[in-house]
């Protein structure tokens, strides 16, 4: 069962929906995952109106895929100084009970895959903290 707190469902329409929900940014280099922040996304699902259900079952919402991917990981390139194509979403495929509502396709993180970009964040963190470095 999922965090309940984390989701906001606005709907659309009767077929229509809005999670607005937080998603962390991870930075990979070499074998290591860095945390890097969390980002709020607002992203719409639909019903597959000829998918067969029983009475009780609740219908699948499916995500309706961004119309303008690349204006959001441009956004996001802006805010963390980073080339769009090292930057990369990922989504869980099973399937999630949110508020009554069957949903597929949650996205779950981000992915910042540039070993140089990593590197001069975490060398900023250092030096941002004030934390000495033993080399």
């Amino acid at each position: 069962m999922e965090n309940l707190e984390k989701y906001k469902i606005k709907k659309l329409s009767d077929y229509k929906i809005q999670l607005e929900y937080e998603i962390p940014i991870f930075a990979t280099q070499e074998d290591s995952v860095t945390f890097i922040d969390t980002i709020k996304i607002k992203v719409k699902y639909r019903i597959n109106r000829d998918e067969l259900r029983h009475q009780n079952e609740l219908p699948t919402y499916y995500p309706i895929l961004f119309k303008y991917p690349n204006k959001f990981i441009q956004k996001l390139s802006q805010k963390w100084k980073i080339k769009m194509k090292f930057i990369s979403i990922s989504r869980k495929n099973d399937l999630h009970v949110i508020d009554r509502h069957l949903i597929s396709g949650l996205y779950s993180e981000f992915i910042f895959d540039d070993k140089s970009w990593t590197r001069d964040y975490l060398i900023n963190k250092i030096l941002e903290n004030g934390t000495r470095v033993d080399i």
